[in-house]
């Protein structure tokens, strides 16, 4: 008896705690999720976005489509949905990349709206809040491009980065442990060296690395001068190693072949086998530390559109790559253009 009431003091518990309603075959868990669009909180009148058994954030399509300047259309006949605008024209079924209708309203994975609609999706689990980024994700560069006059460095002793049996996967794994580790951290232009609490782009890769007995400089543009043997087109990045991008501003200013170019760098954290790229890095307040990603198909994403290049600072053995100095008459040579 005592066991009884037990149990139904805790499906009791369970039940106040999470609300489920079914629509579809679908169980849904209700949740206090927020979506932000280029910087501003939609409102969802009669349908709140929520995340599934499947541990996905479900929006209703109408909604976000919308707010990005879409008509949406629906077809009973069909039960499928169109979204169109001045450049795109997408259909897709109730059922497809796992859409449901609940509620009367049609709700899709937001990991489908980045990628039918080219946008930068970041998840904070703290405060619930999904943003949506389809604007110019970088305008101006993220960290000091040049080196301070003065050497910035953590104060930390270095230690030396030496050959392994294992090679140069386990030192890249132990730097990419260490950057996961700073997830949320937020984002400071011009974060001293050493500084944890906040981070620019380059003295996160700076101070991981650091950690992991690589030296490195202080800005982008020198870490890709200076730092590191091989400069590195995309096909031939491996895991650990430095990538960088232009910005909106740099990309308007400079030309392909000027190291002027470059105003932002990350770590390459996956390569998966259809061709995408994961990197870990940092660059815009309110989103700290953070993975993003070149997509498989190089002609969609901002990151694809401005990634400049890669660099090698970690050598096969696991060591510190020797540093060769890049010279800028040859950047040419590594842009694909």
């Amino acid at each position: 008896m005592l066991h009884q009431k037990l149990l139904f003091i805790v499906l009791l518990i369970s039940a106040l705690l999470t609300t489920e309603s079914v629509a579809h075959g679908t169980t849904r868990l209700q949740s206090n999720v927020q979506v932000n669009v280029n910087g501003q909180l939609i409102e969802f009148p009669d349908a709140r976005p929520f995340i599934n058994r499947s541990n996905r954030t479900l929006v209703p399509v109408r909604f976000i489509s919308e707010h990005l300047g879409y008509a949406v259309t629906w077809n009973d006949q069909n039960q499928n949905i169109r979204l169109r605008n001045d450049s795109q024209d997408l259909i897709f079924r109730i059922g497809q990349y796992e859409s449901v209708i609940v509620d009367s309203r049609t709700f899709v994975p937001l990991r489908y709206v980045a990628d039918a609609f080219d946008a930068e999706v970041h998840w904070n689990e703290e405060l619930r809040v999904a943003t949506v980024m389809t604007e110019e994700l970088i305008h101006e560069p993220t960290s000091p491009v040049d080196e301070p006059l003065t050497e910035d460095i953590p104060e930390e002793p270095l230690s030396t980065a030496k050959p392994s049996d294992m090679g140069w996967k386990k030192k890249a794994e132990d730097v990419i442990s260490l950057a996961e580790t700073y997830y949320g951290i937020d984002y400071l232009y011009g974060a001293k060296a050493g500084r944890t609490d906040v981070f620019d782009c380059s003295s996160l890769t700076q101070y991981v690395f650091w950690k992991n007995g690589i030296k490195l400089k202080r800005a982008s543009r020198p870490q890709f001068l200076y730092d590191g043997d091989k400069v590195l087109r995309r096909e031939e990045l491996r895991k650990g190693d430095l990538v960088f991008f232009s910005t909106a501003g740099t990309a308007k200013k400079y030309n392909l072949d000027d190291y002027q170019r470059n105003g932002h760098v990350g770590i390459v954290k996956e390569i998966k086998k259809n061709g995408e790229i994961i990197f870990i890095h940092t660059y815009k307040k309110g989103i700290g530390v953070t993975d993003s990603k070149m997509k498989a198909n190089q002609e969609k994403g901002w990151w694809n559109r401005h990634f400049l290049y890669g660099k090698r600072v970690i050598a096969d053995d696991g060591s510190e790559a020797p540093d060769i100095e890049v010279k800028k008459e040859d950047i040419h040579l590594f842009i694909k253009k």
